[in-house]
């Protein structure tokens, strides 16, 4: 079963990929299959298998973890917690921003995805 919007939209797909194969004719039907299943995976990226809210709540429980491991470290190396806290300020909400992503890019890998059934 496939999550919220992306069950709607299966229909409006199914046609898609259907017209795009009369498109190409008979001869090129997997070729055809293969862009369908493209454009199906690369909406996954925003509207994959986990909602935006999970993956959001994700990058910043771990990127708390993150930044009190970052001015822990800054801190012993710096003998200073005044750059500790600048260090580690600095790089809380751009790393934020980045994981978000990057959990968005591994919802659309399907290595070491369970099928469901």
């Amino acid at each position: 079963m496939i999550s919220g919007g992306l069950e709607r939209d299966r229909p409006a797909l199914i046609r898609k990929y259907a017209d795009f194969a009369k498109q190409i004719g008979a001869k090129d039907q997997c070729g055809a299959l293969r862009r369908f299943n493209e454009d199906y995976r690369a909406m996954f990226l925003f509207r994959g298998r986990e909602a935006h809210s999970r993956s959001f709540a994700k990058a910043v429980t771990w990127r708390i973890t993150g930044t009190v491991d970052t001015f822990v470290i800054s801190a012993i190396v710096t003998g200073k917690f005044t750059m500790a806290g600048l260090i580690a300020a600095t790089e809380v909400l751009t790393k934020i921003v980045l994981f978000y992503f990057h959990e968005r890019i591994w919802t659309v890998i399907p290595w070491g995805h369970i099928s469901e059934r």
